[in-house]
């Protein structure tokens, strides 16, 4: 099983490897100060990887750069190049310790296929232990509740009871998924549930919620009006859809999103209505059921029901 690398020094180079960054002096600075088009350094001390270790960015591109050695001297001089993505996984072969000419310690890496990057602008893949694993057949229909990040695994040994996430990209809210098995993935410091998205990768399980995700339709609206005092009416034998509304600050336009149904043969209270309709859609007209949410206003009946 593969682990996250931890920065090691290296015993027979005559300077350590492992940085120690001057409390004086913040992450942000040190990456600032790294992201000029071409710096100079003096080198501490080099590590090739014996194995390639997984990283991963968060939200925000990193900048890459080439790098130029002096052949007579330890200097090398980094000549920014590109970036990597936000919210994707890379892997880093090398790593080396430099300072510049204030004496500053900094530490990169170098990330296959892309370039030298700061150290601290990515983040080491971390293995899970995996409980209560639970497999579904046939799998289970849920919907993102919000965009959120999905991990693969980049476990090699196929019988150990542990995942190695890495960012795998994310997805976006209300998107419809299925989802085959979850499980409590823990380190020595967090634990939580996780549920495996087909197709994608592992999610927190609570960004899902089961079912899918209810549509939502804009409209534009219009002869919007608001009673003084509220209207009875009563539903038959149907149950009509219930919608929740937001309204647009800037335009007459109202979205309206799916949130449950009436309940049949029972007596509500409307307190306005509006006219809504889309392009390709005709005008309908919209009621407000006191405490419930908008409904088609032909779906209900003026008055009280007997039963």
């Amino acid at each position: 099983m593969k682990k996250a690398l931890t920065f090691v020094a290296i015993a027979a180079l005559a300077v350590p490897l492992a940085v120690t960054v001057p409390s004086a002096i913040s992450t942000s600075t040190l990456t600032a100060q790294a992201a000029t088009t071409k710096k100079s350094y003096t080198i501490i001390s080099t590590q090739t990887l014996q194995e390639k270790a997984a990283y991963y960015t968060g939200k925000k591109a990193v900048t890459t750069y080439s790098a130029a050695a002096s052949a007579d001297q330890a200097k090398l001089t980094l000549t920014k190049k590109g970036s990597l993505k936000a919210n994707k996984t890379y892997y880093v072969t090398k790593e080396v310790a430099v300072k510049n000419s204030a004496g500053t310690q900094l530490v990169y890496s170098y990330v296959k296929g892309a370039g030298w990057v700061l150290t601290t602008d990515i983040h080491a893949a971390v293995n899970y232990n995996i409980t209560n694993l639970k497999k579904f057949s046939p799998t289970k229909t849920y919907h993102l509740t919000k965009t959120t990040t999905v991990y693969k695994d980049d476990t090699t040994t196929a019988d150990a009871p542990a995942v190695l996430l890495t960012v795998n990209g994310q997805l976006k809210a209300k998107k419809n998924v299925q989802v085959t098995k979850t499980a409590t993935l823990a380190t020595n410091k967090t634990k939580h549930a996780y549920s495996y998205v087909k197709g994608y990768g592992w999610v927190l399980s609570s960004s899902l919620k089961s079912g899918k995700a209810a549509k939502s339709v804009t409209y534009t609206a219009s002869k919007a009006q608001t009673y003084k005092h509220a209207k009875a009416y009563y539903t038959k034998s149907t149950k009509p859809v219930v919608y929740k509304a937001t309204t647009a600050a800037d335009a007459p336009k109202m979205t309206l999103t799916a949130k449950g149904h009436l309940k049949a043969h029972h007596n509500y209270q409307v307190t306005k209505q509006v006219t809504l309709a889309t392009k390709k859609t005709k005008k309908h007209v919209y009621s407000y059921v006191k405490g419930q949410g908008w409904v088609l206003k032909s779906s209900l009946h003026a008055g009280k029901t007997t039963k």
